[in-house]
């Protein structure tokens, strides 16, 4: 049997902790992203309190719009993993 056979094999007979091991990677990953988001928003906030100009509400919706989607996207993940 060749190394890759082996592999295959060890990987279908232990797959459930494999992917187990994945699917935590990935809500640990998604709850990065979701810090990320709430972080983007924290600074826009903080941006606009120093600079006064025309585009502070498209700025701050779109930051919005991102965290949304965001927590919508971790949820989803949640749910679905």
């Amino acid at each position: 049997m060749t190394p890759f056979e082996e592999f295959i094999q060890n990987l279908t007979l232990s797959g459930s902790n494999f992917w187990f091991l994945i699917k935590i990677l990935f809500i640990v990953a998604l709850s990065l992203y979701l810090a990320f988001a709430v972080i983007i928003v924290r600074q826009v906030k903080i941006m606009f309190e120093t600079l006064k100009g025309m585009l502070d509400w498209p700025i701050k919706l779109i930051a919005w719009v991102h965290l949304g989607i965001a927590c919508f996207i971790f949820i989803l993940a949640f749910i679905i993993l």
